[in-house]
């Protein structure tokens, strides 16, 4: 149970209704000195999952998402013939790409630079990721919920 403050200053119990941790409004009654009412409260957002989910992938190909704010992509096996660029990172070339998504198509790709990225999502709901990846090189995608 999450108790909350709505816009008149009244408390609010939020209940977690489900183990992705969606949580959903409740109808609460108040009692004051002047008069009982009953109010809702609305939902503004869900929840995050209690744990990020993580894709190990290599080649191309696609996945669902729960919708991240972010993505961390930690990637292996950066082969010495691919080109560099000087400074800290070390910026990389042709490494792949990470296109966003959703049911109705995909947004323009994202060209990763860095063997350790963390790729803020568009401000849609997005529920699918393209990746293609240089040959040899395994990634871990970790779906950030929410961000520090």
């Amino acid at each position: 149970m999450i108790n909350l403050q709505n816009s008149n200053g009244m408390g609010c119990a939020w209940e977690v209704q489900s183990a992705a941790g969606l949580a959903t409004a409740r109808t609460v009654t108040f009692g004051s000195t002047q008069t009982n009412r009953i109010e809702t409260c609305t939902a503004y957002a869900a929840l995050p999952p209690a744990t990020s989910l993580t894709h190990n992938v290599s080649g191309s190909g696609s996945f669902s998402l729960a919708n991240p704010v972010a993505i961390a992509i930690a990637l292996t096996g950066l082969a010495s013939s691919l080109g560099t660029g000087k400074g800290t990172p070390t910026r990389y070339f042709e490494l792949g790409n990470i296109a966003w998504g959703t049911a109705d198509g995909y947004g323009r790709n994202y060209y990763l630079e860095h063997a350790n990225e963390l790729v803020i999502a568009p401000a849609q709901p997005m529920t699918l990721l393209a990746y293609s990846f240089a040959p040899g090189i395994s990634a871990v995608i970790t779906e950030k919920l929410s961000l520090p």
